[in-house]
C-alpha cells in the first residue's frame, strides 16, 4: 500500500485477502487509535 492510500484501497486490499468485515473494522479502529487515520472514524 502506498502511503497515501484511501480508505477505499485500504478496504479493498484487505478484502482481496480474505479479510471478513470485522477484520476490516478492527484493522480500521486501530489505525485510528494509532492517529494514522487522517479524518474521522464513525462506527455504528
Amino acid at each position: 500500500m502506498p502511503a497515501t492510500a484511501t480508505v477505499t484501497e485500504l478496504v479493498d486490499a484487505l478484502n482481496s485477502i480474505g479479510a471478513t468485515p470485522r477484520d476490516v473494522i478492527t484493522i480500521l479502529q486501530s489505525i485510528n487509535e494509532a492517529g494514522a487515520l487522517h479524518g474521522e472514524l464513525v462506527v455504528m
